[in-house]
């Protein structure tokens, strides 16, 4: 799901840049945080944000300070809310398949683990 929508929106990038002035189309930051600090005169600033995505929810927090830099950005990805719930079926796993050997038990919560959220087999590195 995020393969197809990062391409579509390559192609819808790349037919921008097609039509438009190359110059119009990329953002210059600096500007960017200066007319952000001219409208702006309450500072430090704080945002938090949440956008569902393919696995869960994926929050954002920003933390920006007087200078207008990103002092603090924090992502809780939807692995880490998954966690819990991987716990509590892991759990009546093992109580349904006390009995059998444990490496019928370590095959069938990798399974379990991988069904529920494939990336966390890569999130725990």
């Amino acid at each position: 799901m995020e393969i197809i929508h990062y391409l579509e929106e390559s192609v819808r990038l790349l037919e921008l840049l097609q039509r438009e002035d190359l110059e119009r189309v990329v953002v210059d930051r600096k500007e960017v945080r200066h007319q952000a600090l001219e409208r702006n005169g309450n500072w430090p600033r704080q945002g938090v944000s949440a956008i569902e995505a393919p696995r869960g929810l994926l929050f954002h927090e920003v933390h920006i300070d007087k200078q207008g830099n990103v002092a603090l950005y924090n992502i809780i990805t939807p692995t880490v809310l998954n966690l819990s719930s991987v716990e509590q079926e892991a759990t009546l796993l093992l109580r349904s398949y006390r009995t059998e050997f444990n490496d019928k038990k370590n095959a069938l919560l990798e399974e379990l683990i991988r069904a529920m959220d494939p990336c966390i087999t890569c999130a725990v590195h």
